[in-house]
């Protein structure tokens, strides 16, 4: 159930990165990562990285800190 969900999660991160939009994408992918961290935290911790890189890539420093923790 919840690997489900973080794959939705993450799959949608995919079709928002091929669009443009990559404040979304970031999001979506964390979300991913709060799903995969109930089931699979080795996966959790591989998407949050994906997410923490892009994060950097569009400048918000702050942000990507914030998920350093």
């Amino acid at each position: 159930e919840w690997q489900s969900a973080g794959d939705a999660f993450r799959r949608s991160a995919e079709l928002e990165i091929k669009s443009g939009d990559t404040e979304d994408s970031s999001r979506k992918l964390l979300s991913a990562a709060s799903c995969y961290k109930k089931c699979d935290p080795k996966l959790a911790v591989e998407v949050t990285q994906e997410a923490i890189n892009m994060l950097i890539k569009s400048g918000r420093f702050h942000q990507a800190a914030n998920q350093e923790k």
